[in-house]
């Protein structure tokens, strides 16, 4: 048990469910239009004729040799128009319980590295149940999970009180998506127990944390899942799980930070490479403005590294020149000059550092090929000359694999277009 295995298995499931509910949304967004194809086909054919239609309803004339079938038709269309509203909300409720399950997790590993953290519980065991354990280990192990179960029946607000606590440290000081995290967990047990629809005290428990409300967001109206409001909260909860995880990592182990460093770094890159540059940045500028402690100067030139390109193929050039500014990169070794040179669009310079670099032994073609670093001077003709003379080939086409999941997000947004304004 360890707090990387711990956020490897978070990631993992969020980024499960953020791949999945795109293809579950095609097929839902199908099923309806297949079902409404139906319905409308059989009024067309003049089984039933429309005798009055308005805004709240539509009245039919049905002889009653047909009544069966559009009855069968209608409850059909009815059940998956409730499917494809009722399919995010499941997925907003997954997000947050596994969420849930890995705060449970941080507490323990917590617990595991520093068990003098027991010490201040307040859970005490009768000595007909001390008995019953077969070693000291057990019974640290139940008291553990007597201490976890007591944490996860909080609010999630109550959560951070008593992490703060036991860490004495501020987790939301400076956390600018706590307000978005407030109101996805609270939209979250409007789900589970309200059918969706505002209470007072998501109103309340909003107000208190300064979510700013739509203005439809009123008691009583009801609340839905738009692909927007998906993807939001796949990102809200990936940074709050990530930060969260990784304040823990370095207040209770800081002679692991060489490991925490590079978790981080991996995690960022592979946002980057994935397409998702905010949060990327958000993360990037945790780990820059935030943390300020590394285990070598060169993780801090990564993360500098890696945040300016975040923000380079987000659109703002300028704050990535501003990063990149900051830092004498002549003082540092060829890797780190020709990655200011690529995100300066210097590509003559990145050449000649690209033939030093060749001396390099761990440098090998792949890293020109794969990190989303070089994708603009990939297309230089500096980059493919170079290329071509220091590995004898020409730069050409590659073999790559895409998950067949990762590739719906459009279809999604497609799929629910029509529904976005109500979904919202």
């Amino acid at each position: 048990m360890s707090f990387s295995d711990d956020i490897r298995y978070f990631m993992d499931h969020i980024t499960s469910l953020e791949s999945t509910l795109p293809s579950l949304m095609v097929f839902s967004s199908s099923t309806v239009k297949q079902a409404e194809e139906k319905f409308n086909n059989y009024i067309k054919e003049g089984h039933a004729t429309i005798v009055a239609d308005d805004s709240e309803s539509t009245t039919y004339r049905i002889e009653s040799e047909n009544l069966y079938q559009f009855q069968r038709l209608k409850r059909k269309l009815h059940n998956v128009e409730i499917a494809y509203k009722t399919i995010p909300r499941g997925f907003i409720v997954s997000l947050v319980s596994q969420y849930d399950a890995f705060l449970g997790r941080l507490i323990r590993t917590m617990f595991n590295v520093k068990p003098e953290k027991l010490n201040s519980s307040e859970k005490n065991m009768q000595f007909s149940e001390i008995i019953k354990f077969n070693s000291i280990e057990d019974i640290k192990e139940a008291i553990i999970e007597k201490e976890v179960e007591t944490v996860l029946r909080k609010s999630h607000s109550e959560q951070f009180d008593w992490l703060e606590n036991k860490l004495s440290i501020k987790l939301r000081e400076g956390l600018e998506i706590w307000p978005c995290f407030i109101e996805l967990t609270e939209r979250r047990n409007l789900f589970v127990h309200c059918d969706g629809v505002i209470s007072s005290q998501y109103l309340r428990v909003c107000r208190e944390n300064g979510v700013m409300n739509d203005s439809e967001d009123t008691q009583s109206f009801q609340l839905n899942v738009s692909p927007k409001y998906f993807r939001k909260s796949v990102d809200c909860i990936f940074e709050i799980g990530v930060k969260l995880a990784h304040v823990m990592w370095r207040k209770l182990q800081d002679e692991d930070r060489e490991a925490a460093d590079s978790n981080l770094i991996e995690i960022c890159f592979d946002l980057i490479y994935r397409g998702k540059y905010k949060l990327a940045i958000t993360l990037l500028d945790f780990a820059t403005d935030v943390i300020k402690k590394y285990a070598s100067e060169e993780n801090r030139l990564t993360f500098i590294i890696n945040k300016a390109q975040a923000y380079k193929w987000d659109g703002d050039n300028n704050k990535c020149k501003q990063i990149l500014n900051k830092v004498d990169w002549s003082a540092y070794q060829d890797i780190y000059q020709i990655a200011n040179a690529v995100l300066l669009d210097d590509f003559k310079s990145a050449s000649l550092i690209m033939k030093k670099l060749a001396k390099n032994e761990s440098i090998n073609k792949n890293i020109y090929i794969e990190w989303p670093l070089f994708k603009e001077f990939r297309k230089s003709q500096f980059f493919i000359d170079t290329y071509k003379e220091l590995f004898g080939e020409e730069f050409g086409t590659v073999n790559e694999t895409i998950e067949k999941d990762n590739r719906n997000d459009i279809a999604f947004d497609e799929a629910a277009s029509n529904k976005e304004k109500t979904d919202e």
